[in-house]
């Protein structure tokens, strides 16, 4: 059953927190996804704060996050011109998500298959970056940074 939302003005201001320490244990790749699909999430763009906690201050998140920053900008007009449901771009590009590109247009397939292709030059990017050991290490002590 599909709820209805209540219109734009009345709808509350939603803060998405996501965090991470140790890009070992949570690969950056999945993070980003996880940071894409919040992103992604049909709902105000002017309401809705997405947030990344890295508290291990690992320079493979920082470069994630410029990369998920850049595939998202293509990823979430694409959801929005076509009403993908599945919005987490790992799914919709797997078995799981073949349900959305049913009974869909030509255009919309042209336009899938570059998106897939950005994203897993995102992807490649990400563990190319993160393939570099210096580039997975966690600070401990360092100062506060905002991006």
């Amino acid at each position: 059953m599909i709820e209805k939302l209540p219109v734009d003005d009345k709808l509350p201001g939603l803060d998405i927190f996501v965090c991470t320490i140790d890009p070992e244990k949570e690969p950056t790749f999945e993070v980003m996804n996880t940071v894409v699909s919040a992103v992604a999430m049909d709902y105000p763009s002017n309401k809705l704060s997405i947030y990344l906690s890295d508290d291990g201050g690992s320079p493979i998140t920082l470069y994630g996050i410029k990369e998920a920053s850049q595939f998202a900008k293509v990823w979430v007009p694409f959801c929005k011109k076509y009403g993908v449901k599945s919005r987490c771009p790992k799914v919709f590009f797997s078995p799981m998500g073949e349900d959305e590109h049913v009974l869909r247009t030509n255009e919309f397939e042209a336009e899938r298959d570059q998106i897939k292709a950005k994203y897993e030059k995102m992807q490649k990017n990400i563990e190319k970056f993160g393939s570099d050991p210096k580039n997975l290490r966690m600070v401990t002590d360092r100062p506060s940074r905002i991006e």
